[in-house]
């Protein structure tokens, strides 16, 4: 709805501080292109997910921000980044 594209976005997750176990983990993951491209950020995340979760703690809180906003109609493009035309062409 903003038209916004996030050049980065960070995935964290935390266990109640009141546990014995308490855990808690955060990743950043650059985006090789800018994006607000629904199937690309959740794929980010959930390989950022895979990063950090671990097995056997019941989870209190998870959360997903987007970093380096920047308007849709200003990306900046990334030569080594391949992909640009087919992603542009599934739109």
């Amino acid at each position: 709805m903003q038209q916004q594209n996030t050049t980065a976005i960070t995935i964290f997750i935390l266990t109640s501080k009141f546990k014995d176990n308490y855990y808690s983990n955060s990743i950043t993951l650059p985006l090789p292109v800018a994006t607000n491209r629904t199937p690309e950020l959740i794929n980010a995340a959930l390989g950022g997910l895979e990063l950090i979760y671990r097995d056997g703690y019941e989870y209190k809180k998870a959360g997903v921000i987007m970093q380096g906003l920047q308007p849709e109609n200003q990306m900046q493009g990334n030569v080594f980044y391949s992909s640009i035309s087919q992603r542009n062409s599934s739109d």
